[in-house]
């Protein structure tokens, strides 16, 4: 009952089956027993972001990055809450954070999704470059570089992008036809 990773682990395995107040209360109780582990801060703000609750998901990993301010996934996460609640300003501020820290592929592509939207298209093919240098396998990227180059009119470099894209596709289904993600992009 004294240790926290149990809480913790426990609170993980309950809000996979759905049981989210239930998964909150086990990591709040591990968060009490060791309040400076940056692992339960984080737990509990992915539990948040997946249920929405994004003020809950930002306040939980600005706390991880608050305990260990040289972890690149805690500003990542830190940004991709502030993303989904519309602090796109506050969002790309983390996601360079991040990046400072480690180059991630996922803080790259955020930040081009954020560009694209704003319709500075130039930089949001800059990031899902970047992106894609670091993790080249995920056919999204790979698409929605196509996007922004199509958004440029640079047909052909938009439609290297969607062959890629289309290729990394079928080669996971290749692997899992019933990979619900690669169903998702044909």
């Amino acid at each position: 009952p004294g240790g926290d990773d149990a809480h913790r682990l426990l609170g993980e395995v309950l809000a996979e089956q759905g049981q989210t107040e239930d998964a909150l209360a086990e990591l709040r109780r591990a968060i009490a027993l060791r309040p400076n582990y940056w692992r339960n801060h984080s737990s509990l703000g992915n539990v948040y972001f997946r249920k929405g609750r994004y003020d809950e998901a930002i306040a939980a990993f600005l706390r991880v990055t608050e305990l260990q301010p040289d972890n690149a996934r805690g500003f990542q996460m830190l940004g991709t809450a502030h993303q989904a609640k519309g602090e796109l300003d506050q969002a790309l501020a983390s996601y360079e954070s991040a990046i400072r820290i480690t180059p991630l592929a996922s803080a790259y592509s955020n930040m081009g999704t954020i560009h694209y939207g704003a319709g500075l298209y130039e930089k949001a093919a800059q990031a899902y470059e970047k992106a894609i240098a670091l993790d080249p396998t995920s056919p999204a990227r790979h698409r929605n570089l196509g996007d922004a180059y199509r958004r440029l009119g640079q047909a052909e470099k938009a439609r290297q992008g969607y062959a890629r894209a289309r290729e990394l596709t079928l080669a996971m289904l290749s692997v899992n036809p019933k990979d619900a993600r690669a169903l998702g992009m044909v």
